[in-house]
C-alpha cells in the first residue's frame, strides 16, 4: 500500500528472515537485517545519504534508534 500511495522505494528492516522474505514477496524493494553491525552504514551508502522517512511498527529502543540513524 505504501508503494502505491507514495510512489517510492520501500526498504524493510526486520530481524526475522521469514518476515524479510515476506516483505520481498509482498513488494518491498529491499530488505535489511538491522542487527547486522554494518546495516545502517550500508543503508546510508545504498540510499546515497539515508532514507527520507522511517515508520517504526515495533516501538523498541533498538528499532527506533535504527530508524533515526537511517
Amino acid at each position: 500500500m505504501a508503494k502505491a500511495l507514495l510512489n517510492c522505494e520501500i526498504i524493510v528492516a526486520d530481524i526475522d528472515p521469514a518476515k524479510r522474505q515476506l516483505a520481498l514477496d509482498e513488494g518491498a524493494d529491499t530488505v535489511i537485517e538491522p542487527a547486522d553491525k554494518n546495516a545502517v552504514k550500508a543503508l546510508i551508502k545504498s540510499t546515497r545519504g539515508g532514507v527520507t522517512g522511517a515508520i517504526d511498527f515495533v516501538g523498541s529502543d533498538r528499532s527506533l534508534s535504527f530508524g533515526i540513524q537511517a
